[in-house]
């Protein structure tokens, strides 16, 4: 008698789609991937290894580049990126130096 054949689905990585009857990409560490999230991986493994800002597209050293959002961006990406415009930050310091005001700091 034979065993039993089991199938075991496959799911990618990031977006959780099925991928078992469906193309699909694997990676290194047996990690499935759709062929759309697969290429953008494999994409971003390039521009790491190549110290590329996906932002704007410059060249810089690694220690420069951080991965902010699924995205490899550079300081000034990144800054124009995550820029604090609602003036949070100057209302932030107003109600400290007011609250050190109120006693005497």
């Amino acid at each position: 008698m034979s065993a039993p054949v089991t199938t075991m689905k496959k799911f990618c990585t990031k977006c959780g789609k099925e991928v078992t009857g469906a193309p699909r990409i694997k990676d290194e560490q047996g990690r499935y991937y759709c062929v759309p999230c697969g290429q953008e991986e494999e994409m971003q493994r390039m521009h790491i290894k190549a110290g590329i800002c996906e932002g704007c597209g410059e060249s810089y050293s690694k220690s420069q580049l951080m991965l902010i959002a699924g995205k490899l961006l550079c300081p000034r990406c990144r800054k124009s990126k995550f820029m604090d415009t609602t003036g949070a930050r100057e209302a932030r310091k107003h109600f400290i130096n007011t609250i050190k005001g109120w006693f005497g700091r």
